[in-house]
């Protein structure tokens, strides 16, 4: 259980893509004790403190929402998922979110090494500090998952297809805290059979 409950900051999960690098979808690939990776990043982010979960689906969908039950989240489905593009699932996920969320913890569906500490880590600087942008850093390299505040959801709902959302990030890069965590678990993710092969391997599950 989580030590805190953070009504108004949301997480967005981004589990909308076709996976054709990994030829199965990443987010219900098999993570620990015989659950999914979307289950085993959910728990994660309810082990944070975080009440309002928003889970971005697209391809498989209904397999999606069938990982997720046994957690308390919404859906927003990407309707357009095929052309690959995050900035369309990060954009449908915002749009999903109510009135009362300060600001988004943008999540990889593809991450199952997050860490509850570490998002919570990046929720409490979020809190002390009202900075408007929050991002996990190992060896000065900016990782995932990352804090939007609300104030600049309008930019990023405001980008044209082809845009990404680091265009926003780095037009305020004097506005970005940055959280150093002591393990690169926040650069990795999983595009291939061997990525995922070698996260398994890191967590003692071959």
């Amino acid at each position: 259980m989580a030590e805190f409950e953070h009504t108004q900051i949301a997480a967005v999960v981004l589990a909308a893509g076709l996976s054709s690098r990994m030829g199965a979808t990443k987010a219900l690939l098999p993570w620990k004790q015989h659950r999914t990776v979307l289950a085993h990043i959910l728990d994660q982010l309810q082990n944070a403190g975080l009440t309002h979960i928003v889970v971005v689906t697209g391809h498989q969908a209904d397999q999606i929402e069938q990982a997720a039950q046994g957690f308390s989240v919404q859906f927003a489905h990407n309707a357009d998922y095929a052309n690959g593009e995050m900035l369309l699932s990060m954009q449908v996920g915002l749009r999903g979110l109510p009135e009362n969320i300060t600001a988004a913890l943008i999540v990889l569906g593809d991450q199952p090494q997050i860490q509850a500490p570490i998002a919570a880590q990046i929720i409490q600087a979020y809190m002390a500090s009202g900075s408007q942008i929050v991002i996990p850093s190992f060896e000065m390299r900016r990782g995932h998952p990352m804090l939007i505040a609300r104030q600049l959801w309008p930019e990023i709902l405001a980008l044209p297809a082809g845009a990404a959302a680091r265009d926003v990030i780095n037009r305020h890069a004097s506005e970005i805290q940055y959280v150093t965590v002591e393990n690169d678990s926040v650069l990795r993710d999983m595009d291939t059979p061997q990525d995922y092969a070698d996260e398994r391997k890191r967590a003692g599950l071959e």
